[in-house]
């Protein structure tokens, strides 16, 4: 069950900071997160590129404000090479506080990822049992990230990874591949949701899954589970095609922008 706090941010709240982050995968993330916990898997969680806060934050508040890190270049822009996303400190910051996260309690670096080691994640904050990835979106850096990640996070944790599959941004679904061909650990993809695809080891694989699909509003989302190389992928995701009737596209539209609204109507109608 995910906390008051954290069921209320992704629900209604997150609209009141600036960023990316899909009601689909915000659900996704509440329910990997707190269901983690219920199942004793503890540990810090860490986002390169925070921005705003947007989806730092309710990883932030499922662990209390502690073993909290935080990577991004914020005002170094220079380093931001594919104009993926400027972040402002003061302003995450301030997002932090209101939301009842204590900033002293997060470390922040403010170095380019490809200069963070694993070292310095987990002589922070230790091992981390969920790490999400949202800075560089060409293809070294979200292949280092996706290779510091692995790095850190502990055996039952969880990667995930912003715009695979995303065509604006081909770069990081060819790192995605790079890497999964290259692992030193048996890391796979368990969870595509509307723009991160969610990684795990093997053996919680099915674990994480039956976390997803226990959810009744995630049921709003799912498409299909995928078999490859006999591990099945749950998907959250479809695109609109031209062929799509009326009815279809004023669904996919109001899933995608108002799906509480849905969800409340399709459980008072018994759907």
């Amino acid at each position: 069950m995910t906390s008051k706090i954290l069921d209320e941010y992704i629900r209604h709240r997150r609209r009141e900071v600036d960023g990316w982050l899909a009601r689909c995968d915000a659900e996704i993330f509440a329910r990997l997160l707190e269901s983690q916990l219920d199942n004793g898997i503890t540990g810090a969680i860490t986002e390169i590129g925070v921005h705003h806060g947007k989806s730092f934050i309710p990883m932030a508040i499922s662990n209390n404000g502690r073993l909290c890190y935080a990577i991004d270049i914020f005002g170094r822009q220079e380093f931001n090479v594919d104009i993926s996303g400027c972040g402002d400190k003061d302003v995450f910051v301030r997002n932090l506080t209101k939301f009842g996260v204590d900033a002293k309690g997060v470390f922040i670096d403010e170095r380019p990822s490809t200069e963070v080691t694993p070292s310095d994640i987990e002589g922070k904050v230790g091992k981390v049992r969920f790490f999400h990835i949202d800075g560089g979106h060409h293809h070294d850096v979200a292949l280092n990230d996706l290779n510091l990640a692995e790095a850190v996070v502990s055996d039952n944790g969880i990667i995930a990874i912003d715009d695979v599959f995303r065509p604006e941004w081909p770069e990081v679904s060819m790192a995605l591949f790079s890497y999964l061909a290259r692992k030193t650990k048996d890391f796979v993809p368990f969870a595509i949701g509307y723009n991160k695809t969610y990684l795990c080891q093997h053996p919680f694989a099915e674990l994480y899954r039956g976390i997803l699909t226990s959810s009744n509003f995630l049921q709003l989302y799912f498409s299909k589970k995928y078999e490859i190389s006999n591990e099945a992928i749950l998907v959250y995701q479809v695109y609109a095609v031209p062929e799509w009737g009326l009815r279809a596209r004023v669904m996919h539209y109001m899933k995608t922008y108002h799906p509480d609204l849905v969800f409340s109507a399709k459980r008072l109608l018994g759907r």
